[in-house]
């Protein structure tokens, strides 16, 4: 991986910045999520995104969020909330998979806008976080 490959003599001098970059190539990538009240949570990897999708079941608009436990968002309580604040019908159901323990909710109505805005007031979430699917 980081060997001297055939044919290759070592480098006698290097600049700093070709000594980060090098460094940080060979270093996983890892995240920390700090929420107030909760104990952080880090992990090996990126951060998963807030996946937003809208389309259509059953003769009527649907709009679908997952990956919300990857910022400690309560599924159950978006669902309670969300119902109130858009004024639809909400559900919570597991994602299909063996060892998938996350869950999506799902809004009756095309609500996107008013979602994203919901998830960075109340859980100020950045934008970037969010990926909408249409």
């Amino acid at each position: 991986a980081g060997g001297k490959k055939k044919g290759e003599e070592y480098p006698t001098s290097a600049s700093m910045d070709d000594c980060e970059s090098r460094f940080e190539s060979r270093l996983q990538p890892w995240f920390r999520v700090d929420i107030e009240g909760f104990a952080p949570r880090e992990r090996k990897g990126t951060l998963p995104k807030v996946c937003i999708s809208a389309g259509r079941a059953a003769g009527h608009n649907k709009t679908s969020v997952s990956g919300l436990e990857g910022y400690r968002i309560d599924p159950d309580e978006l669902a309670r909330y969300g119902k109130r604040l858009f004024n639809c019908t909400a559900s919570v159901a597991e994602l299909p998979g063996k060892n998938v323990h996350e869950k999506e909710v799902t809004f009756q109505g095309h609500c996107i806008s008013e979602l994203i805005e919901h998830l960075q007031s109340i859980y100020k979430l950045p934008r970037d976080a969010i990926e909408v699917k249409r």
